[in-house]
């Protein structure tokens, strides 16, 4: 799923680019070619917020719904209500996997080049097996952010409760 999410991130700013912008001639590099390289860019770098920020929100549900057996709409309500307190956390969290996942698939390309022959059959079988445990590592690491969240989040009850305010609690 992350990886068809990734490939569909390409795909819009690469259809973006060649409807919007024509292609891009490296040699004749006029103002128009490097604000049309800005604005893409931009336009990319948002898509990837995007995308590390909903990562975050859908793993976080993921781990709730394991956790705290919430499913459904439900998960998606305590990820939202936890994630309030820590989005920042949560996006360095999916940044830091997101460059750690595309570095380990990078031998890939290399496996592609080697087309045919047992080195490429070697790579490709080592890359498999470092993504796999690179997931492990990913839900450890959002098993304990889903517990930090989730302490911040009491802690802001209570000290919401020690300044007289109105305190809205969950039926959870």
């Amino acid at each position: 799923m992350s990886t068809m999410t990734l490939s569909g991130l390409v795909w819009i700013v690469s259809n973006h680019r060649l409807v919007f912008g024509g292609y891009y001639d490296p040699t004749g590099a006029s103002w128009f070619n490097i604000l049309s390289l800005t604005v893409h860019s931009v336009i990319f770098l948002g898509l990837l917020y995007k995308y590390l920020e909903w990562s975050a929100f859908w793993n976080m549900s993921m781990v709730i719904s394991f956790m705290d057996e919430q499913t459904g709409i439900e998960a998606f309500g305590m990820s939202d209500y936890y994630g309030k307190h820590c989005k920042k956390t949560g996006f360095q969290l999916m940044l830091g996997f997101f460059v750690f996942g595309n570095v380990l698939r990078l031998p890939c390309l290399y496996a592609g080049l080697c087309t045919g022959s047992v080195a490429g059959v070697l790579i490709t079988c080592i890359v498999i097996m470092m993504v796999s445990l690179s997931n492990l590592v990913k839900w450890v690491a959002f098993l304990v952010y889903f517990q930090y969240c989730k302490q911040q989040t009491m802690e802001k009850k209570l000290d919401d409760q020690e300044q007289n305010k109105n305190v809205k609690f969950d039926a959870t």
